[in-house]
């Protein structure tokens, strides 16, 4: 029984690693690279990675 538990500690322990690879560096530059309609406000949130490694970036 003991083991059992352990295997399902250390397997639901290891969900968590996976990575996500990084998107194409042209549509990076595209998708930071925006202009707002003229009658409304445009926003860019920006997150410095150094502080978020855990973290991915979402695409809308």
């Amino acid at each position: 029984m003991k083991q059992l538990l352990l295997a399902a500690v250390i397997l639901s322990s290891l969900i968590g690693c996976a990575s996500v690879p990084k998107g194409d560096a042209k549509q990076d530059i595209a998708l930071k690279t925006f202009t707002a309609p003229t009658d409304k406000a445009g926003l860019y949130i920006f997150r410095n990675e150094s502080h978020y490694k855990n973290i991915k970036p979402l695409t809308v």
